[in-house]
């Protein structure tokens, strides 16, 4: 097996371990684990995208399908997140955390929202 083989492979295989990982902080909720993850992600696709050579096509394809499930997972995982928020929020109950539009952070982010008029 060559060297590129084996890169190709190693290259989706840890692309695959990134996804996972942003997919468990996901079903977490866990913010921190989620931009921690974000650095792994960086390291794979750069990993990838250094790949001239698929090598051991078997072998490259199988950890393509992982991290091609392993995606969908993520985009699914990110979907049902988002609904959920939106749910809560136009519900009116608060979440955790949030940022003004000046970037200053908040301990909670309240689902109220205002218009101020002049008659």
């Amino acid at each position: 097996m060559s060297q590129h083989s084996r890169t190709a492979a190693a290259a989706a295989a840890e692309l695959s371990q990134a996804l996972h990982r942003i997919g468990d902080a996901l079903v977490n909720v866990d913010a921190d684990e989620l931009l921690a993850a974000e650095v792994d992600l960086g390291r794979a696709m750069a990993s990838v995208a250094a790949v001239s050579d698929a090598g051991d096509r078997s072998l490259a394809l199988d950890a393509v399908r992982q991290a091609q499930s392993a995606l969908l997972r993520c985009r699914r995982l990110g979907a049902s997140l988002s609904k959920t928020s939106g749910a809560l929020l136009r519900a009116g109950h608060s979440t955790p955390g949030g940022y003004t539009r000046w970037g200053s952070y908040l301990d909670r982010v309240f689902a109220h929202s205002s218009l101020q008029t002049r008659a």
